[in-house]
């Protein structure tokens, strides 16, 4: 069906403009073509106590991303958070090989979305105890939520849309993994 997005903070289109052009190093003043940017995509993040209790429910709403578009062309992914009184502040600016993964996921998630009978909200998703990013199709349904990597991890492939499911039991015994390391890492730094 289609590809839905979230409500996002009024004006959000002029604030994130302004902001994104010292961003993304370019000058106000710049006479060069004009940078646009697609819709607020909303970003969640999990810590890996959240991904082994709670999985992606656990997950938490910490601003958002934005692609910024030069002459029809991705030319950076904004990463904003909401700051005092509403306003949006870019937290940072990813380009390069982050900014080539991004893209592929959404136009991964286009298709996918497209041979699907459901509406999804697209979302942005972190999980870095565990170096994993993701776009997460949301359906109606959490039972109806798809993953798709951005980078392959254990059993999760690039760009290939997993269900929900079955990328957080992966993730589960990934933080499984993490936090025994650093139990370990504790117990043995505690006894000198």
């Amino acid at each position: 069906m289609a590809l839905t997005f979230a409500l996002t903070p009024q004006g959000w289109q002029d604030q994130v403009r302004s902001r994104a052009l010292p961003a993304i190093g370019l000058s106000s003043q710049s006479h060069g073509p004009e940078i646009d940017a697609s819709e607020l995509i909303p970003r969640y993040q999990l810590n890996c106590l959240e991904v082994k209790e709670a999985g992606l429910q656990g997950a938490k709403q910490i601003g958002w991303r934005s692609l910024m578009f030069q002459q029809g062309s991705p030319v950076s992914a904004l990463d904003i958070l909401s700051g005092d009184g509403g306003a949006l502040e870019v937290e940072g600016s990813r380009d390069g090989e982050v900014l080539s993964m991004f893209v592929q996921g959404i136009k991964a998630a286009e298709k996918r979305a497209h041979r699907e009978k459901n509406d999804y909200e697209i979302r942005f998703l972190e999980a870095p105890g565990v170096l994993f990013t993701a776009v997460w199709l949301a359906g109606k349904s959490s039972q109806n939520d798809l993953i798709i990597p951005l980078v392959s991890v254990g059993k999760l492939k690039a760009f290939q849309s997993v269900p929900a499911t079955e990328a957080k039991r992966e993730l589960r015994a990934m933080a499984t993994k993490q936090l025994k390391a650093k139990q370990e890492f504790e117990r043995r730094n505690s006894n000198k």
